[in-house]
């Protein structure tokens, strides 16, 4: 069955930092976003810049979301940290680890597929 993820599990975090820089130039919507506890929403982060996401973040997420959605032909690159720690953030007790930093990149589906093909992935 198809999922419209890619596997990104072999790859460096040099490769994926790589990766991601070449997505923010074929994105037409690229943006930080934050959660710091599970019941909050996602906000923006206007005062972190995409390179601080780029250096703070290691685990990615590559997906065609028209596999899962078929009226959404996008493709999603995150990247993201689930141990984000903002300096201008007080902590819940509850979540000791911090929260969640995400870049996202969203492109259309043919860059998608060539940035997966450059890449190599496979999707599952």
């Amino acid at each position: 069955m198809k999922t419209g993820f890619y596997n990104t599990s072999k790859m460096s975090l040099a490769t994926k930092k790589k990766f991601v820089r070449d997505a923010i130039k074929v994105s037409y919507n690229v943006r930080v976003e934050s959660k710091y506890v599970r019941e909050s929403s996602r906000t923006l982060e206007t005062d972190i810049t995409i390179q601080e996401a780029i250096n703070q973040c290691h685990d990615l997420s590559v997906v065609n979301r028209s596999i899962q959605l078929e009226h959404e032909k996008v493709g999603e690159v995150a990247f993201m940290n689930m141990r984000f720690k903002h300096p201008n953030y007080s902590y819940d007790p509850n979540y000791p680890n911090g929260g969640w930093l995400f870049l996202y990149c969203f492109m259309s589906i043919d860059n998608l597929t060539k940035l997966t093909t450059k890449y190599n992935l496979k999707s599952n």
